[in-house]
């Protein structure tokens, strides 16, 4: 870049700086006043420009070589991280189904047990009801003790004189 010639000029408070090339042309011109022959170019800088060209060639293919490994690495992760996600969700099916299945057969037996208990309710209800008939006859006949004792008497009594009249007398 030696034969480019910069001119910076600031305006407006310092927001724009231009830049200017000036040709070799004009160097070599404003040198001897006059043109010296065909231009060669700079020929002793071209090696210059080749090189910054096999620069950013071999730039250009370790970058594209870090690109395809970088590529292979995420390609093999991504396949990798497919097979776990695969097996986790398979296992994860799995044990859903299995649960359906459990879910299913415990509302099944639940629904029996219901029943079940439905029909010893209704038993255990027909029992106390008969219970309540037969408490008033067992327990609360308002007699005591003793007056139970002597009416039991009574009857036997009562029993066994009805016996020996229905007895045919014995000869």
């Amino acid at each position: 870049y030696a034969g480019m010639k910069t001119k910076a000029r600031v305006a407006n408070g310092g927001n724009a700086v231009v830049l200017l090339q000036g040709s070799p042309v004009d160097r070599d011109a404003g040198a001897g006043g006059a043109s010296k022959g065909a231009y060669g170019g700079a020929q002793k800088r071209a090696g210059g420009i080749i090189d910054m060209l096999e620069v950013i060639a071999s730039d250009f293919e370790r970058a594209m070589k870090q690109t395809s490994s970088a590529e292979s690495k995420a390609h093999e992760d991504f396949v990798e991280f497919s097979k776990v996600t695969k097996s986790a969700i398979s296992e994860k099916e799995t044990g859903k189904k299995h649960a359906e299945r459990d879910l299913e057969e415990t509302k099944n037996k639940l629904a029996s047990d219901i029943e079940h208990l439905k029909q010893h309710q209704e038993m255990l209800d027909v029992s106390l009801q008969q219970l309540d008939k037969l408490r008033p006859a067992c327990i609360d006949t308002g007699m005591t003790h003793e007056e139970r004792k002597a009416r039991r008497e009574e009857e036997i009594a009562a029993l066994k004189n009805a016996l020996t009249i229905l007895a045919p007398p014995s000869s």
